[in-house]
């Protein structure tokens, strides 16, 4: 599942009207089914943005491209620390399609900073 905020959408600096254009396709959208070449009722889900949705993959990397300013903020200001090996570049997050792997030294403090990145907090 997928969550975005408008206040990341407005980080990028989205038009207003864009923003709650987007944000009503992900809240408030409904979903009708051909069973048998039949039309059943239209219904909502209970779940919003899913996987294959037309929107997924641009919010996706929206909200990836906020989750590295984010960790990037808290490494630059060293209460992220990242995994550093033998002298070379040190690693705190890597993106890929749709995989995020996230890199810190295993102590709770440092899970209490990987949680709080993770819901937006700076």
């Amino acid at each position: 599942m997928l969550f975005i905020s408008s206040s990341a959408l407005e980080d990028f600096g989205l038009p207003t009207g864009t923003i709650k254009l987007i944000m009503f396709c992900v809240q408030f959208f409904s979903v009708s089914l051909l069973w048998n070449g039949l039309k059943l009722p239209v219904f909502s889900p209970t779940r919003e943005l899913r996987q294959g949705d037309p929107l997924s993959p641009y919010l996706f990397v929206l909200c990836m491209e906020k989750l590295a300013c984010l960790i990037n903020k808290k490494v630059y200001d060293k209460t992220w620390l990242p995994i550093c090996l033998q002298g070379r570049p040190s690693i705190s997050h890597l993106l890929f399609a749709d995989d995020v792997l996230l890199f810190t030294k295993a102590t709770k403090a440092q899970m209490r900073i990987l949680v709080s990145v993770s819901n937006g907090e700076l």
